[in-house]
Formats: structure tokens, C-alpha cells, sequence
């Protein structure tokens, strides 16, 4: 925690946060809001932002090096990313919204994302800032 800013700062590799695990709690049934700020160089695949785990979903770069998007997973299955790159060593801020069956990612301000989500889970682990769920 840095105590001048109030943030939480962590280094994308070693550093992350995890909740207890989720029971009962079916956030992507439910309209939700999470924003958070990021800057990263890397060209890696599947780095996770936030992820819930289990049959959840996360918020994740693309397989196209440098873009954003969603993995919802369990009965939706899907993996949507944005068109545009933010490996730029920038900070971008990201909003996803879900409300109803619309789940939609901004990125700086932009709808980067609208996509409709159906048939989704309700298995869920913990909640992971930082790092990939599993590890």
C-alpha cells in the first residue's frame, strides 16, 4: 500500500491479492461496476487484471499482444478483446460495466467492448487482483 497516494500498487508478477472464497455470491448474474487504473509493456497473453475464479470471469489482456477484454467462462464461454493495444507503458484507466445480460469494458473513456451475456455460472472461487486465479 503506498501511504502517500492511498493505492495499491503491484509489480504484475509476485504481487496480488485474493479473496476468501465467494459462497452464494453470483456476480455475473449481477449488475456490477469495476474500474481500475493499469500501465504495462508486455506482449503476454492471458495476463489477469481481475478474476473471479472458478466459472467466473476475468478481465484479462487478448491474444493479440496489448489488448484488453473479457473471458467470461462456464455456461457463456466467451472471449471478447478490444481492437485497440494499451502495452503502451501509459497508464489507462478501465471500467467494466455489467447490467442486465450487457456487459460492456471502457478503456480511457472509449467503449472498447459491448457484448451480451447469457447461461451464466454460478461457480466461483476467489476474487484475484494481480495475478491469474489458479496461480
Amino acid at each position: 500500500l503506498n501511504s502517500a497516494s492511498r493505492s495499491l500498487i503491484l509489480n504484475g508478477s509476485t504481487q496480488y491479492i485474493t479473496s476468501p472464497t465467494l459462497t452464494g455470491v453470483d456476480v455475473i448474474q449481477t449488475d456490477f461496476a469495476v474500474s481500475f487504473w493499469t500501465k504495462f509493456t508486455s506482449n503476454t497473453a492471458g495476463m489477469r487484471f481481475i478474476d473471479l475464479g472458478g466459472d467466473g470471469f476475468a478481465i484479462r489482456t487478448g491474444t493479440t499482444a496489448g489488448t484488453i477484454g473479457f473471458d467470461t467462462t462456464g455456461g457463456v464461454g466467451t472471449a471478447t478483446y478490444s481492437t485497440a493495444t494499451f502495452n503502451d507503458d501509459v497508464w489507462h484507466n478501465v471500467v467494466a460495466i455489467r447490467r442486465g445480460t450487457n456487459l460492456k469494458l471502457y478503456v480511457d473513456s472509449v467503449q472498447r467492448i459491448n457484448m451480451t451475456v447469457t447461461n451464466a455460472t454460478t461457480t466461483f472461487a476467489n476474487v484475484t487482483v494481480g495475478r491469474r486465479n489458479a496461480g
